[in-house]
């Protein structure tokens, strides 16, 4: 009788750990997405809003929504960004064991810094290259370069940056730094998906945008060459 009491009392535990660590895990990298595609959605609006010639584009998700054509790119990304910021704040509490937690978060520092690194190398190879094609004659369009390339990679070396550094903090057992990093991912994914709405409406009301649109339709198209 006493046996059995204590193997139960050891699945029981055993269930509650592996529980735990899932948890942290999700936890860990829900969190970090959050962050991360929270802020790249952020500036692609913006970037939207302003009306110029710059663009930002969002990394990864072109190809992972590569059958999402109609709708933009950020929007999905803006939305899906808040969704990973929820599923972050459910799994704090069930994230109790702190050593699964301090790995999962060791894990998040350690992908952002290879992430980081491949933006900084990125930000040198463009650099190198302006360099490169100085003059007239190279054909080098440096404000498109600068402008376009350079910018948007300087902001996502940023913001890889700054998400690894929280992500080590956690890492040492900094449950302070945790909850701030939580309330941060959940009013950047928050504030990215407000500005995403916002410049979708815009641009959807905006009757210089409208025909543009409707003139690069095949229908108008064919429409409009009939004439």
């Amino acid at each position: 009788m006493e046996y059995n009491q204590k193997s139960n009392h050891s699945v029981a535990e055993t269930k509650m750990k592996s529980s735990g660590e899932k948890a942290a895990i999700l936890n860990a990298f829900a969190l970090s997405f959050a962050v991360f595609f929270g802020f790249a959605s952020a500036f692609s609006a913006i970037a939207g809003l302003i009306k110029s010639d710059w663009t930002f584009n969002i990394p990864f998700m072109g190809a992972i929504l590569s059958n999402v054509n109609y709708i933009s790119i950020a929007f999905v990304t803006a939305l899906l960004a808040v969704v990973f910021a929820i599923i972050g704040l459910i799994t704090i509490k069930k994230a109790t064991d702190k050593n699964a937690l301090s790995r999962s978060w060791y894990c998040v520092s350690k992908v952002f810094l290879v992430l980081t690194i491949i933006y900084s190398v990125v930000l040198i190879a463009i650099a190198l290259y302006s360099l490169l094609g100085v003059g007239r004659k190279s054909g080098v369009s440096h404000k498109d370069l600068w402008l376009n390339n350079f910018l948007p990679n300087l902001i996502l070396a940023v913001g890889a940056g700054v998400v690894c550094c929280y992500a080590k903090a956690i890492a040492k057992g900094k449950t302070a730094v945790l909850r701030a990093f939580s309330a941060i991912a959940i009013t950047i994914a928050a504030a990215g998906l407000i500005l995403v709405v916002i410049q979708t409406c815009i641009g959807f009301y905006d009757s210089k945008s409208s025909n543009r649109s409707s003139r690069n339709n095949p229908l108008y198209q064919d429409i409009w060459n009939m004439r």
